[in-house]
C-alpha cells in the first residue's frame, strides 16, 4: 500500500535533528551539552512511546503494559496490513501452482448448508442435488464450472461434503479450529 491510511503523525519517522533543535532551545547553557546523548535517547524513546499510543489508538486497542498487550497490539497490526505472522491455518499454506478449490472453509459451509437442507426432509445426496441445480440461492459458493453439468456437479459437492463429515467426526484440531467459539 503506497499511501496507508495511517495518522498523518505516523507517515514520517523520527527526526533526530528536529529532536536535537528541540533540546538545544529549551537548554539555558551550552556548557550542559555534555549529557546531550542521554537527553536525546530519552527524547527518542519518549517519542517511540507517543507513537506507540497513537497506533494503539488508530488500531482500537490498550497501549500495551504487559507483554501480552505487546501481543495484542502486533496481531491488531497484522490483521490491518494482512501479515499472517499471528493468523492461525490448520495447514501450511500451498506453495506454487494452482489454488486450492476445497479449502477448509469451503468445506464448512457445504456441510452447513446441507445440513439446513437436511431439515427439510432431504437427504445428503438429495440436498447436494438441489444445491448443483440451484446454486445462484447460495451467493458465489457454489458455482459449477462451465463445462459442468448439473449431475456431476452434484456428485462433486456430495464427496465433499462426505469428506467434511469425515473430517467433523475424526480429526480434533478441525472440529476445534473450525466448530469452536474459541476462535471467533
Amino acid at each position: 500500500m503506497k499511501n496507508p491510511p495511517w495518522p498523518t503523525e505516523l507517515k514520517w519517522p523520527i527526526i533526530v535533528d528536529d529532536i536535537v533543535n528541540d533540546i538545544v532551545k529549551s537548554w539555558p547553557s551550552p556548557q550542559g551539552f555534555s549529557e546531550l546523548d542521554i537527553e536525546l535517547t530519552n527524547a527518542i524513546s519518549e517519542e517511540k512511546d507517543r507513537r506507540v499510543e497513537i497506533i494503539s489508538k488508530f488500531l482500537r486497542t490498550e497501549v500495551p503494559n504487559s507483554s501480552d498487550e505487546w501481543l495484542e497490539l502486533l496481531d491488531a497490526v497484522c490483521r490491518y496490513w494482512s501479515i499472517p505472522a499471528f493468523g492461525i491455518e490448520q495447514t501450511k499454506p500451498r506453495g506454487p501452482g494452482a489454488t486450492k478449490i476445497w479449502t477448509d472453509r469451503k468445506h464448512c459451509e457445504l456441510f452447513a448448508d446441507v445440513m439446513r437442507l437436511r431439515k427439510g426432509a432431504l437427504s445428503e445426496l438429495g440436498a447436494c442435488k438441489f444445491i448443483a441445480q440451484k446454486p445462484e440461492q447460495f451467493g458465489q459458493r457454489y458455482l459449477q464450472r462451465k463445462r459442468t453439468k448439473s449431475e456431476a456437479w452434484a456428485k462433486t459437492l456430495h464427496r465433499q461434503f462426505l469428506t467434511a463429515k469425515k473430517k467433523i467426526q475424526s480429526d480434533q484440531l478441525f472440529r476445534t479450529v473450525h466448530f469452536s467459539r474459541v476462535w471467533a
